[in-house]
């Protein structure tokens, strides 16, 4: 059996954890690396986080929703 990729699509952004903007840049970064480094230092919470199996964390901006936001406008036209 020879499997083919047919479509890749962009990343689908799931409910976001959310770094205060008021917090300490320092902070920020040690929260990032922590939750980057939670499915390999605590297994079972970063399930519970992911709310199930997940490839990890990573950081993205408010650009990576506006697909969502575009969607949500159309359907309330």
């Amino acid at each position: 059996m020879t499997l083919v990729q047919i479509h890749l699509s962009n990343v689908i952004p799931e409910g976001p954890i959310v770094i205060r903007r008021a917090i300490p840049e320092r902070v920020k970064i040690e929260i990032t690396a922590m939750m980057a480094a939670l499915p390999y230092t605590d297994p079972a919470c970063a399930f519970a986080i992911q709310a199930g199996e997940a490839l990890g964390f990573r950081p993205i901006g408010h650009d990576a929703y506006e697909v969502i936001v575009d969607a949500r406008r159309s359907l309330s036209q």
